[in-house]
């Protein structure tokens, strides 16, 4: 299980709120299930709002287990000091803490810092789990998927393939120059290609690109080169391209690999993709073509290995959207970095590899710019220091945070880690990589005294919102993988051969409420039957369990790489995701 802290980690997922959707309790019916109207049963596991680290669930349908044993004020004795990768109050091993809102609570339930308790052996029906799993048990279990075309390849020629789906005819597919299928193959008739991957664009040459005048809602273009290169691409393909009907439809354009033949001509052509919102163009244009650049939807850019240079850096920083730019291995200066820092857009910034930069450079921009994430492998000023995390680390999640940056963040450490941003299981379990970094745990006086004043319970549900105070600063040094849905009904059946939820599986009722199904989430669960749940599932994946459970007594494995739940910190920082409000929809 997460302990209490990275699951309000990861709750929050770099929100200060007191929801993760923001302050405002309306903004909550994006994420949450709760007493009115849904407050019957529990519901299908994902059906409301991902937070921006892209967890389901956190606000309502089940509270959640965490490790956390519970303490009346877990920073209580803290007085303004940090808590760096807290566990739980020691003492308190017969009540665990609980995360979280569930399907009959009220909104005050459901913000990010609240918390409470229930006995280690007594299971309650509003009270379910979602597991934690460290980078090394991740790293054990990651085997060799199949790739999209060994998956979906179709067994006849494309064209005919395409025929013998149902109307509406929408088809993503992956086209491969080697390979017997070819982008002439694809019907002229009344299809609609949403996406195209190629494959082996090595080989593509600008002619290539008119077969793409019969696609007229391609949305998304992704091309790779096995050889890193694209030496038969010249401006001629890039007109080409914009010239067919795709500049209508193209919001994401990746060339991934060296445009080694293409100039700043092509600028002019890329302008003509005006609904673009992603382009990843790695070519040799210089500041006098990125100066022509004019894309008013324009949100991510990448130009990896361009000469870019100052005058570039200042145009660029005026894009009216632009929130990425990764100008990595470009030769951009002190000058032009201080120029991407008057953007007002700007989000990330990837500027590892630039000769010409310092790290006294990247602290002035992160002094400028505070909310917007740098990456960079220069080595960090004296107090940029962050827990022993060698100089080439990414930069830590430290909230708040936005959406994007969040994103972001999670792919520079799946980068770093060689781990995916995204986990599968042997029981279908998915799981999210939750970066380290810091946050504002708890609630502050305002947010507090707020709460107390809209309880209609008094006695022990205000003594749990008191236990959130004081509010206090935490960091989790270590990244973590959460599960993206609470664990199910079925996932619980494979592993423990039962299922104790008091909603199970049946027809829909007589007032018409739909059915309960195996992907509900599983219920009354007492905290040693869900260490219990952890234990079996390492075992069957050959991980060493970080859990042992003999006859009613618990022991806790350090060494161990397997299932866990998150700790209560690491919960909180997941669900507020960055947000800092009382939700992480907003207040």
């Amino acid at each position: 299980l997460p302990t209490e802290a990275q699951w309000e980690f990861a709750c929050r997922a770099g929100t200060t709120t007191r929801f993760w959707t923001g302050d405002d309790a309306l903004g909550l019916r994006q994420a949450e299930w709760n007493e009115d109207p849904d407050g019957r049963e529990p519901h299908l596991v994902g059906q409301r709002a991902a937070n921006p680290f892209g967890l389901h669930d956190l606000l309502g349908n089940l509270a959640e287990l965490v490790q956390d044993t519970w303490g009346p004020n877990p920073a209580a004795e803290l007085r303004g000091e940090v808590d760096i990768d807290p566990l739980g109050t020691p003492g308190y091993s017969t009540q665990r803490v609980v995360r979280g809102g569930w399907w009959g609570s009220a909104s005050l339930g459901n913000r990010s810092a609240g918390r409470s308790r229930m006995t280690t052996n007594l299971p309650q029906s509003y009270i379910g789990f979602r597991l934690a799993l460290p980078i090394d048990g991740v790293r054990r279990g990651v085997g060799e998927a199949p790739g999209l075309n060994a998956a979906l390849r179709p067994h006849r020629e494309l064209a005919e393939w395409v025929l013998s789906l149902p109307e509406p005819r929408r088809v993503e597919f992956s086209y491969h120059v080697s390979s017997a299928t070819r982008v002439d193959e694809i019907p002229p008739w009344d299809i609609e290609v949403s996406a195209v991957t190629i494959g082996a664009g090595e080989h593509l040459t600008d002619d290539d690109f008119l077969r793409f005048a019969s696609i007229r809602t391609l949305r998304k273009l992704s091309i790779s080169s096995a050889t890193g290169r694209f030496p038969k691409i010249t401006d001629r393909g890039i007109e080409n391209l914009a010239k067919s009907p795709v500049q209508h439809s193209l919001v994401e354009l990746r060339f991934q690999g060296w445009l080694d033949n293409v100039s700043d001509a092509a600028v002019a052509s890329l302008n003509r993709l005006s609904p673009l919102h992603v382009c990843e163009f790695p070519a040799a244009v210089t500041d006098a073509g990125w100066r022509q650049l004019d894309l008013p939807e324009l949100k991510s850019l990448s130009i990896e290995g361009a000469p870019l240079g100052d005058i570039g850096c200042a145009h660029l920083a005026n894009l009216p959207v632009l929130r990425v730019l990764v100008a990595a291995r470009t030769p951009i200066t002190s000058t032009g970095l201080q120029s991407l820092a008057s953007s007002p857009t700007l989000e990330v910034v990837d500027v590892h590899g630039c000769p010409h930069l310092t790290s006294e450079d990247v602290l002035q921009f992160r002094v400028a710019r505070p909310r917007c994430q740098v990456v960079s492998d220069l080595p960090p000023a004296a107090d940029l220091n962050w827990h022993g995390w060698p100089a080439d680390a990414p930069s830590p999640a430290i909230a708040p945070f936005t959406a994007e940056q969040a994103a972001v963040s999670q792919s520079a450490w799946a980068a770093y880690l060689q781990v995916p941003v995204e986990f599968t299981n042997s029981l279908g379990m998915k799981f999210r990589l939750i970066p380290p970094g810091e946050f504002q745990m708890g609630s502050t006086i305002h947010q507090l005294t707020d709460s107390v004043s809209l309880s209609r319970e008094p006695g022990e549900w205000q003594a749990h919102l008191v236990a959130e105070m004081p509010q206090h600063r935490v960091i989790l040094t270590r990244p973590f993988f959460l599960a993206v849905h609470e664990t199910t009904q079925a996932q619980y059946r494979q592993i423990m051969n039962d299922n104790p939820s008091l909603f199970v599986p049946a027809e829909p009722g007589a007032d018409g409420s739909p059915p309960i199904s195996p992907n509900h989430p599983v219920e009354s669960v007492a905290w040693l039957q869900a260490a219990e749940f952890c234990e079996k599932l390492s075992r069957q994946e050959s991980l060493s369990p970080r859990y042992q459970v003999v006859q009613d007594q618990f022991s806790l494995d350090e060494a161990g790489v397997g299932y866990r739940l998150a700790t209560e910190a690491e919960w909180e920082f997941a669900c507020r995701a960055g947000t800092t409000t009382k939700y992480w929809v907003g207040d």
